[in-house]
């Protein structure tokens, strides 16, 4: 459970870290949801054993190891707060909800994902346009 979270967001940490500090928030939240997805769903099982798990645990090994994913999840709230300070997440937003909504629904990933539907990369691409820009097209005329 611990080296699934580890390498996670180091993956994570890593690709945030890749970026110019003045990147828009755009990029850092599509490299921060690459890394993510990209590590969760082809470079190791760790993981995706570990959301798949964790859930069925005994309470204390989940205790021991529920502050490194708390650490983890603060990477994405400190990039979800960066959004919001640069003016690119709206001031309303509920960033504790959105940071759970994001993370919720790229490890649910690892149920459904399998290589030959689209490269990792055009997932990643397309789940950050969604986040951001939504699905709803405002200029086309209903059916």
């Amino acid at each position: 459970l611990r080296i699934g979270t580890m390498l996670v967001s180091d993956a994570v940490t890593r690709a945030l870290g890749e970026l110019p500090p003045d990147a828009p928030f755009r990029d850092r939240l599509g490299a921060a949801v690459a890394a993510h997805l990209d590590h969760l769903l082809s470079l190791t099982d760790y993981t995706s054993a570990n959301i798949r798990i964790i859930g069925h645990v005994p309470a204390e090994v989940r205790e021991r190891v529920w502050p490194q994913r708390e650490a983890y999840g603060e990477v994405w709230a400190d990039l979800l707060r960066q959004g919001r300070a640069s003016g690119a997440v709206r001031a309303d937003a509920d960033l504790g909800l959105l940071r759970v909504l994001i993370l919720g629904t790229l490890n649910y990933a690892s149920e459904w994902y399998k290589p030959d539907l689209k490269p990792v990369s055009a997932i990643a691409t397309e789940a950050t346009a969604m986040i951001l820009d939504g699905v709803l097209s405002v200029h086309r005329q209903p059916a």
